[in-house]
């Protein structure tokens, strides 16, 4: 019997419901005779989500024309200051609403 090669995962292992096994690892078993062990995410923290509200309240109609984000954690921590500069100070309205527009697609 060959011996075992181990895969590091580095992710979080995620039962799928009609499997009941992540699918990483159900794939690596079909390959071959894989010990799979998970290293769960790194925790994150969204930082200067103030300094970005004040931004958005106080300079993004003058300064920027736009804002590009690389990854789901940047729209989240854009999302919060957003909420924070029109929502809670009662400025939001259909104009900021048409500045904060979202685009998933891939380039």
């Amino acid at each position: 019997m060959s011996r075992s090669k181990t895969i590091l995962l580095l992710k979080e292992k995620q039962i799928q419901a009609d499997s009941n096994v992540d699918i990483y690892e159900q794939k690596f078993r079909e390959l071959g005779n894989y010990e799979i062990l998970y290293l769960p995410l790194l925790e994150h923290s969204l930082v200067n989500i103030n300094e970005l509200t004040n931004i958005l309240k106080n300079e993004a109609d003058n300064k920027y024309r736009g804002v590009i984000t690389t990854s789901q954690r940047a729209v989240e921590g854009l999302k919060i200051a957003w909420e924070q500069a029109f929502f809670s100070s009662g400025k939001y309205n259909e104009i900021s609403s048409d500045l904060f527009q979202c685009n998933q697609s891939p380039l």
